[in-house]
């Protein structure tokens, strides 16, 4: 069977970012490069490759939904403090087809 032919050029370690109000944030690959830093805008979307594991700073992260290898990324315990989100997105390991 064919699974998961919609993107086949995308790539797993593709981070995908939108957002729905103004948010600053900062993003850094495994090898210390800054993959992005600076404003994102209301509606606006960001789609970065890198390599793995990301660092990501997002100053309100209830503005941006993230998804990483497909799967969206839970920001639910920074929102509900309030705080600026610090976290790292480790790759998964995905299974050999």
């Amino acid at each position: 069977s064919q699974a998961g032919v919609a993107a086949p050029a995308a790539d797993p370690n593709a981070l995908v970012m939108n957002f729905t109000a103004d948010c600053w944030l900062e993003v850094t690959d495994a090898t210390g490069k800054k993959l992005f830093s600076g404003m994102q805008r209301k509606d606006g979307n960001l789609n970065l490759t890198g390599q793995a594991p990301y660092k990501l700073k997002i100053g309100a992260p209830a503005a941006v939904q993230i998804q990483y290898q497909g799967k969206p990324v839970d920001l639910s315990r920074f929102i509900r403090t309030n705080q600026v989100a610090r976290l790292t997105l480790n790759a998964e390991p995905t299974p050999a087809q």
